[in-house]
């Protein structure tokens, strides 16, 4: 949201603010305890605003948009939870003539209930952080794998002679790369790192020692078992 339609949010917000405090003072004033009139009052104006603060978005997250996205129906869901409770109890104290007392209590639980219900979204928020966090570790070390076979299989195709049988497996490493999904697996981490060094070897030997092929294969048949391996950690 721009500053300028921030601003103007704002100040729809404090219009409707005082809207609900002149209806409430022009039409229950006089018809309820002075304390139940000022307690409904705070209370419609908490509903308000959390109502206001997700419609408006008057105040800019931190939170990244997949975590927006993934929280807006909890949200939703408690906030209304919370307002059908709490205007349920407002609709009932005013009709039963319950005490004070017993609608503050009443009113108090409504919102701890809220407030355990927001807790416990914002502990869904952090993992699911957490969760995105590690994934995108996972697929840079992916990338990185894939990028040193890119840079590998064009030290292939250039001078000579052409390494035919390399690419082939060169091309079968990258295919294996391509369809097995990150793990968070200390296993699985020690194997990326055992490939991009194995990677990193041939390609300095077909850089400065081209002729020998045997060593080139050898290292290229070991990344070929070890994401073999790898594999059996995403499937399972």
């Amino acid at each position: 949201m721009s500053s300028s339609n921030n601003i103007a949010a704002k100040i729809l917000f404090f219009v409707g603010e005082a809207l609900i405090f002149f209806g409430f003072w022009e039409f229950f004033h006089d018809k309820l305890p002075e304390n139940v009139f000022y307690l409904d009052f705070i209370v419609v104006s908490v509903v308000y605003t959390l109502y206001a603060i997700r419609f408006f978005d008057l105040f800019r997250s931190a939170k990244s948009f997949d975590q927006i996205v993934a929280g807006l129906g909890l949200n939703w869901v408690i906030l209304t939870f919370y307002s059908v409770v709490a205007l349920l109890i407002i609709y009932y104290g005013a009709t039963s003539l319950l005490s004070f007392k017993f609608q503050l209590l009443l009113q108090l639980g409504a919102a701890f209930l809220m407030a355990v219900g927001f807790n416990l979204l914002s502990k869904v928020y952090e993992k699911a952080n957490n969760v995105a966090e590690m994934q995108a570790e996972l697929k840079v070390q992916k990338d990185r794998i894939d990028d040193s076979l890119k840079r590998l299989e064009l030290e292939a195709r250039v001078g000579s002679p052409v390494l035919s049988d390399e690419l082939k497996l060169i091309e079968k490493l990258k295919e294996q790369n391509r369809f097995i999904s990150p793990v968070n697996n200390a296993e699985s981490l020690r194997i990326d790192e055992e490939l991009l060094r194995l990677i990193a070897e041939v390609q300095r030997t077909v850089s400065f020692d081209r002729e020998n092929r045997s060593a080139i294969l050898d290292n290229l048949q070991k990344c070929v078992i070890l994401l073999e391996h790898k594999k059996q950690f995403s499937i399972n």
